[in-house]
């Protein structure tokens, strides 16, 4: 719980278990509010996926932010994310991770706080998006 002149009144929801029922696994999840943004996420650890000692993780998350009622920078975004990861122990303290993941990120722009050239591109895609 926490206040920012920015963002108004924060609210964060945070779980994070390991060892999940004594099987090893894990799992985060986040929920987060304020304002002007709005956060969700989670994700699962499987260290013992397979028996050659790969860990398996994978998680999804959302993010919306609203500043278009902000003077200063008046835009908008929404933000997607998956990933999937392989773990390999390398020790007990040290791991090799290869992670692979899928974000999108669109911002919307207002009239008035862009050069004119962004918001001309901009309308001649049709819309007040960027992909």
């Amino acid at each position: 719980l926490g206040f920012s002149q920015d963002s108004g009144l924060n609210v964060t929801f945070q779980v994070s278990q390991r060892n999940l029922f004594g099987s090893g696994r894990g799992i985060d999840l986040n929920i987060s509010r304020s304002d002007t943004t709005r956060a969700y996420g989670f994700s699962i650890s499987e260290p013992y996926f397979d028996d050659a000692g790969l860990g398996l993780q994978y998680g999804l998350s959302s993010t919306t932010t609203r500043l278009s009622d902000d003077d200063d920078s008046s835009y908008d975004s929404d933000q997607r994310r998956a990933s999937l990861a392989l773990v390999l122990p390398l020790s007990e303290y040290e791991s090799l991770r290869v992670e692979s993941a899928w974000e999108r990120q669109t911002l919307y722009l207002y009239d008035g706080y862009y050069p004119p050239s962004w918001i001309d591109y901009i309308n001649a895609l049709g819309d007040n998006r960027i992909d």
